[in-house]
């Protein structure tokens, strides 16, 4: 598939790149104001992650089910890593 359709494909799902642009970075704007030097990485990159996703909701197809997903799998990767960071290791008495 030639890269313009594939672009013109997203476009519906994803929304116009410019728009969305704006409002991922106005989002990250707005949250880095707050304790974002306290993240991990893996937390500072999944936030990011999902305001991008929030941007394509909001600037795209609020159906397309992909970006809710999205939202999800961020979440459940910094839940699964504070699990396994704050797992009390057991004894073996």
């Amino acid at each position: 598939m030639e890269i313009n359709n594939i672009l013109e494909q997203r476009k519906q799902t994803h929304g116009d790149f410019k728009k969305v642009a704006i409002l991922d970075a106005e989002l990250f704007s707005t949250f880095n104001t707050y304790k974002y030097s306290s993240l991990s990485n893996d937390q500072y990159c999944a936030i990011k992650m999902i305001l991008h996703k929030i941007a394509r909701i909001g600037c795209g197809d609020p159906e397309f089910i992909d970006h809710w997903k999205d939202i999800v799998g961020y979440a459940t990767l910094v839940i699964n890593e504070l699990e396994e960071r704050n797992a009390t290791p057991t004894s073996n008495i």
